[in-house]
């Protein structure tokens, strides 16, 4: 060991507080260290002159002083409940905490089944609420199918069906007519443009035992007297040796024009269970895509004059790869504008059949989807909690033996 080292166990050397160990150690050192014997000297005479020194007493009348000068500050509600809480033991945490995990977890539970049957229009008994569309919360917005109206057009290029403003002799504007948009009177007014409307509907029935296919049969032909067809079908068996159909579900396209009459008519098969219609206005988003559309095919002439003009090769490619790019751009959207046009055109509807007493009626107690979901909750957390046990096991094992290794190896 060094001299600082030495000098360092002066202190407690002279108070007496070192091992026998050290301090026999420490002797051997001050026999043969002269540096250390003075360091010694001067630390016994520190101690000796400090303890000469007579003690000061303070004033009587100090504390008095003291006390009259301190004023009690008002203990608040926080700090009450925080020296409440101070005072709990280990047995009051625990269940504490725990109730407010499971408190948690309910509210949580609860809150998201009663968000996600408020977006679908739906009570807390998966009831749907009176006078909400199901689909009122879609990102282009809903509206009710009985009031949708159509405003008197007249055809244009590209399908848009923009009504021309009222005009008098010679084409002028008939006097007293007002454009409300800023557009000069004769000009294509964009409050007039025909709505594009997507009508879906769902409708569910129960028959009578064993009348499951032969219904669906007769929903088909219905679809197809209307001038529909079907997208998709799917028919269920029951688990008995007759192999009985006992469910039958369809999609339909029917058009928009037929799809009230079709659904009349399929209502009548069966005893209707549920009716549910709605109409999406997209007509925001039909126009913003025909003037992007015309704008790319003005780009696309431009370029192919351009293409005409080309000096050399190097131009020639540089605009035959932006023409490319645009003629994608264009296949994009009129693929976009059919699409619009076939849902528009071809109402969606949506047909459930099934057998008398197949569907059980919803649970008459409101808080059942909350439960369902708290226990859900609690078996995700169980699972979790299983999942992660292994490896927490595995690193506990893995501390505890480094722990034991560093110990043995630091020394005494």
């Amino acid at each position: 060991m060094s001299c600082q080292a030495f000098e360092e166990m002066l202190s407690a050397y002279v108070d007496g507080e070192l091992f026998p160990k050290d301090k026999q150690t420490l002797e051997e050192h001050l026999s043969t260290c002269g540096s250390c014997q003075r360091a010694l000297f001067e630390l016994r005479s520190l101690k000796i002159a400090l303890q000469s020194v007579p003690a000061a007493e303070p004033p009587a009348e100090l504390h008095a002083r003291i006390m009259s000068g301190l004023k009690p500050r008002k203990q608040g509600v926080f700090d009450r409940l925080s020296d409440r809480l101070s005072r709990w033991t280990y047995r009051q945490w625990v269940p504490a905490v725990a109730a407010a995990m499971v408190f948690v977890i309910f509210l949580s539970a609860g809150s998201g089944v009663w968000y996600a049957n408020k977006k679908q229009g739906l009570d807390l008994t998966g009831r749907p609420i009176a006078n909400v569309p199901p689909d009122s919360g879609t990102k282009e917005g809903a509206i009710r199918s009985d009031t949708t109206k159509t405003a008197p057009t007249t055809g244009t290029p590209g399908g848009l069906g923009l009504a021309a403003a009222p005009q008098g002799k010679g084409g002028e504007a008939a006097p007293g007519v007002k454009d409300l948009t800023g557009i000069a009177p004769g000009a294509i007014s964009f409050l007039d443009i025909d709505r594009k409307i997507i009508r879906r509907a769902q409708l569910a029935l129960e028959v009578g035992h064993g009348s499951v296919q032969r219904i669906s049969q007769e929903a088909i032909n219905l679809v197809k007297a209307n001038f529909g067809y079907v997208e998709s079908s799917s028919l269920a068996q029951s688990d008995q040796p007759s192999k009985e159909i006992t469910s039958f579900y369809m999609v339909a396209r029917v058009p928009q024009e037929n799809l009230d009459k079709t659904i009349e008519a399929m209502a009548a098969l069966g005893k209707q269970t549920r009716q549910d219609t709605s109409a999406q206005d997209i007509t925001d988003q039909y126009v913003d895509l025909d003037a992007r559309l015309r704008n790319k095919e003005n780009q696309e002439q431009r370029l192919l004059q351009i293409m005409g003009q080309a000096k050399s090769v190097g131009e020639l490619l540089q605009v035959e790869g932006e023409l490319t790019r645009v003629r994608g751009d264009i296949e994009s959207m009129r693929a976009q504008v059919m699409r619009y046009d076939k849902s528009v055109a071809m109402s969606a509807l949506s047909l459930t059949i099934s057998e008398e007493g197949a569907i059980k009626p919803p649970s008459p107690w409101p808080w059942h989807d909350v439960w369902n979901a708290f226990v859900n909750a609690w078996r995700t957390l169980l699972i979790f909690v299983a999942k992660v046990t292994p490896a927490l096991i595995l690193a506990g094992i893995v501390f505890t033996v480094l722990a034991l290794t560093l110990r043995k190896k630091r020394p005494a």
